[in-house]
């Protein structure tokens, strides 16, 4: 949904910043609505760079073959590339919502923090944690 919604962003010399207002319908109904910011800053040469996103989802009954959704989650998060095979992204999901899924209703509410180090083209090195419902799990995986 969140790609969806930023497929279209584009960034000129004097935009750097591209306000969000996209709905996604769902294919069997309901909608997800996405709004906020997408910021992009970089150098006259290109690197460094680093873009910002901050934004919110709002699942109208959102329905797809398998599920249905309704709530919200704040999605933000940021990328700094210092050249095209070095960088950081750090990502934020937090909100509550219900899924219905096979008949049956969950109530989840999240919150999801992801680091993502590149160094150079062979070492990625991934550090999570999350929590759902007061469960947390946290890891590291990495080449």
């Amino acid at each position: 949904i969140v790609s969806q919604a930023t497929a279209g962003v584009t960034f000129s010399k004097n935009n750097k910043t591209a306000t969000i207002n996209h709905t996604v319908n769902g294919s069997l109904g309901g909608t997800a609505k996405v709004t906020g910011s997408y910021t992009m800053t970089s150098s006259s040469t290109g690197f460094p760079i680093d873009y910002s996103y901050d934004l919110k989802i709002e699942f109208d009954n959102f329905k797809e073959p398998t599920i249905a959704i309704n709530g919200e989650i704040t999605y933000s998060g940021t990328l700094s590339a210092t050249d095209a095979t070095h960088s950081t992204s750090e990502i934020t999901i937090n909100g509550g919502y219900s899924v219905l899924y096979q008949s049956v209703a969950y109530n989840v509410v999240t919150d999801i923090d992801v680091t993502i180090t590149i160094n150079g083209q062979s070492n990625i090195a991934i550090t999570y944690s999350y929590t759902v419902n007061g469960h947390t799990y946290t890891g590291t995986s990495g080449t």
